[in-house]
Parts: C-alpha cells; sequence; structure tokens
C-alpha cells in the first residue's frame, strides 16, 4: 500500500498486482432423476480402478450397457484384487447402512494470476 493524494482527496491507495484462484468442486452422489445412477469406478480394498469401457457407457444413459461385473487385478483369491462396480446409489445405501461416509469438497491448488497493469484502489 502507497501513501498518496489520490482521487478525491483521498491519502491510501492499494495496488492489486495480483489474485490468486482456485477451482472448488463438491461431490454428492446424487443422481437426476430419470437417470441411470452415476458409475464411480470398480472399488476394492485397494482402491478404485476405472473401465473406460463403463466411462464411455456412462454418457449414453444406458445402465444395461455397463460392465456391471466385478474385475481381478492379478490373482482374485487375493484379498483386494477383486474390484467391483460402484455407482452412486451403491455409495448412498453403503453410506445410510454404515453411518459413514457422505458428501465431500474439494479444492485445487491456487494459481498466482498477475494483473497487469495492476488495479488501484483508492481508501
Amino acid at each position: 500500500m502507497a501513501a498518496s493524494n489520490g482521487k478525491e482527496g483521498r491519502t491510501r491507495v492499494a495496488e492489486i498486482s495480483g489474485i490468486y484462484v482456485y477451482i472448488k468442486d463438491s461431490y454428492d452422489f446424487t443422481d437426476k432423476l430419470g437417470e441411470a445412477s452415476q458409475y464411480l469406478g470398480h472399488w476394492s480394498k485397494n482402491g478404485v480402478i476405472v473401465l473406460a469401457y463403463n466411462g464411455a457407457m456412462s454418457y449414453l444413459n444406458e445402465p444395461r450397457l455397463y460392465f456391471s461385473y466385478p474385475v481381478a487385478l492379478g490373482n482374485p483369491k487375493v484379498r483386494g484384487n477383486v474390484y467391483y462396480p460402484v455407482h452412486n446409489k451403491d455409495f448412498r445405501e453403503w453410506a445410510i447402512k454404515h453411518q459413514r461416509g457422505g458428501d465431500f469438497v474439494i479444492y485445487s491448488d491456487r494459481k498466482l494470476v498477475r494483473i497487469d497493469p495492476p488495479i488501484k484502489v483508492y481508501l
């Protein structure tokens, strides 16, 4: 902040030379009325995989076209190697049954955006 005689006799001026921006997104695990429940991937205790085919089919809104079977990565007898298809409705049912889970919000990293010329705010 620099002291000066600016507009209308004000003596202080703030110069804004940059701002930070970020993206905020929320996951609510709800589906639109009349549409197929959104595919969230195939889940196991080891993590999540996404079948490209199911990802593409989600845009068609045709649940009968989904690959709705478990998928094994490696030996299916090893705990966590079998991944099960999960949709919004499945997650909601699990959350209600176990009184866990729920909606969440994620934020991107901040990015500095320079402003040139700076914006002057007379205080």
